[in-house]
């Protein structure tokens, strides 16, 4: 007994030197240096191959936080360049061409700053042409899969998906209602069978997002006709299918409800259905 109470206490120490080794390696970085982002990540390349996944979930945390940081700076760069130049960058990265008479190819600067970013762990995203510097999901899975625990790794791997197919535009829904309620489920499970999660506020954040697009659409995607109060058929069809498909869930059995008081109102809004949203907010 003794024997194990020493080892486990000569592990906790190691554990903990791990810690404080990384959190000092990490002040030894620039914040404002991209590349201070593969040589935060490529630290675990050795040394931690036997290292217990929630000691290194927390290592994890560490450059997480500090991946955040060299982000931000680098999306406020980005953010000063004109918008042809942000635009030409994202089509170099992701080999966009155009046939129209006017569109010029990205040129070989543009086409090196976007390998540049790529090759450092990050990405560009675009919305509504918008373009702006955003986290590489698959370049930190690929880089920490064999360490981190498995709820990093289905964190990280729903993040990137989600991240592929973004859900709204322009105050509006742009997926199907059922893709919504595919990601509430996930993320209802995903907290209830991770509760002492590292983000689990993050993934929180997540639910509530997605479960009030699907109860309350959005400004140009509204649940009901603005004319006539009735449920409008794409909500209707994603209701169905997540009391069919999803019956034994939280969210399953609330849409159950609610669809039910909705359907004895001939699928209208009514002050019972308001009152019902009011209560599960």
């Amino acid at each position: 007994d003794l024997d194990d109470s020493s080892k486990k206490e000569t592990i906790k120490a190691e554990n903990n030197t791990h810690l404080q080794n990384y959190i000092k390696y990490l002040a030894t970085l620039k914040e404002t240096d991209i590349t201070s982002i593969p040589k935060a990540i490529n630290y675990f390349n050795s040394g931690f191959d036997n290292i217990d996944n929630r000691i290194f979930d927390k290592l994890f945390t560490e450059f997480n936080n500090f991946y955040e940081k060299v982000m931000n700076y680098q999306k406020n760069q980005f953010s000063e360049f004109e918008y042809n130049e942000q635009l030409k960058i994202y089509e170099a990265m992701f080999d966009i061409t155009s046939q129209t008479e006017d569109w010029i190819a990205p040129n070989d600067n543009q086409k090196n700053y976007a390998v540049f970013l790529k090759e450092n762990g990050l990405n560009l995203c675009n919305i509504e042409g918008t373009v702006y510097i955003c986290a590489d999901y698959v370049y930190l899975f690929e880089k920490v899969k064999d360490k981190i625990s498995l709820p990093i790794e289905q964190y990280l791997i729903q993040l990137q998906s989600e991240s592929e197919e973004l859900y709204t535009s322009d105050a509006g829904i742009i997926v199907p209602v059922e893709t919504i309620a595919n990601r509430i489920v996930f993320w209802e499970n995903f907290i209830k069978d991770n509760k002492d999660f590292i983000y689990i506020n993050e993934a929180s954040k997540l639910f509530t997002e997605y479960k009030k697009a699907f109860f309350y659409g959005m400004e140009n995607t509204p649940v009901f006709d603005i004319e006539t109060k009735t449920l409008n058929q794409e909500f209707k069809d994603g209701y169905n299918f997540i009391i069919e498909n999803y019956s034994e869930t939280q969210i399953g059995k609330l849409t159950k409800e609610y669809y039910d008081i909705l359907e004895k109102n001939n699928f209208t809004e009514c002050q019972e259905s308001i009152d019902f949203l009011e209560k599960i907010k």
